[in-house]
């Protein structure tokens, strides 16, 4: 019985352990959000794309895919030609929010992936309050807008190209 009681703690610990990784493995899985099959909520930037322009989120076009991302991430810089490149493919319009960056880090980053990444137009959300309305927790993060304007996929973190197949696909089409 000793022995017993000397051995709880580590079983307590492995059990508990056991479970906050399935219950991750689950969540990471499912890419659930708060804003799954919810309108995008409304915003308005200052256009990178175009000078003298707002990014409104009014005038994107549905389906498409809206993209956080920073020119200080390193795997937004990995992700973003993949992503592009998807997008190109399948005709999908690809949006793009620069999350809390730097105006001239983020126009040297633009230079360097200008035949790598075309967005069909792109913001600067240097506050955050864009990304606080989407309820981001880090970049990158991909939302997949749906044709009736809903967010039908949140996806944090680099995309795979087996996502992009099998998950985003579907819903764009």
């Amino acid at each position: 019985m000793m022995k017993f009681i000397r051995m709880l703690p580590f079983i307590l610990f492995t059990i508990l352990a056991l479970l906050f990784g399935v219950a991750l493995v689950n969540g990471q899985s499912a890419n659930r959000s708060a804003l799954t099959n919810e309108k995008i909520p409304s915003f308005s930037l200052r256009s990178f794309s175009r000078p003298n322009a707002l990014f409104q989120s009014s005038e994107m076009q549905k389906p498409s895919l809206l993209v956080f991302w920073a020119s200080w991430c390193g795997i937004c810089k990995t992700e973003l030609p993949a992503l592009s490149q998807f997008a190109q493919k399948n005709n999908i319009p690809l949006y793009g929010i620069a999350y809390r960056d730097n105006h001239q880090a983020l126009l040297t980053t633009m230079y360097q992936m200008q035949h790598q990444v075309k967005f069909t137009d792109m913001g600067l959300d240097q506050t955050g309050e864009v990304g606080a309305k989407y309820g981001l927790t880090g970049v990158p993060t991909t939302i997949v807008i749906a044709r009736d304007g809903s967010i039908a996929r949140v996806k944090s973190g680099a995309m795979t190209e087996r996502e992009l197949k099998n998950e985003i696909l579907p819903v764009m089409r």
